[in-house]
């Protein structure tokens, strides 16, 4: 798996993912699916995050396609501020913060 990172309250990715044409290729080659999973930090209401998530996951859909992996291969998710890959339940530094504001790339298990 990897993760594609976001800004505070944006779902726009914040940096190119390094690897994306490598997966790129790999998901062709292999005619793979894909579970794109997204993710918000623990500020904002549960609703809110769990759009935002799923706005995030759409746009790195979006990327994905404009790279030509069909759109029927992409499955997406929202686990808003579910999950988060740091536990800011007692607090967060910005930095850990902006850990889990992300999208999760997955292979779909057949």
């Amino acid at each position: 798996s990897r993760k594609g990172y976001f800004n505070f309250d944006r779902f726009n990715l914040k940096e190119d993912i390094p690897e994306i044409e490598e997966l790129i290729s790999f998901f062709k080659k292999y005619n793979i699916n894909i579970v794109l999973e997204g993710h918000a930090d623990n500020r904002g209401s549960e609703k809110y995050n769990y759009t935002l998530g799923y706005k995030r996951a759409e746009s790195v859909k979006d990327m994905l396609i404009q790279k030509g992996i069909p759109s029927n291969q992409i499955e997406l998710f929202s686990k808003g501020k579910k999950q988060p890959f740091f536990d800011c339940s007692l607090g967060c530094s910005e930095e850990e913060h902006s850990k889990n504001r992300f999208v999760l790339i997955k292979l779909k298990p057949n």
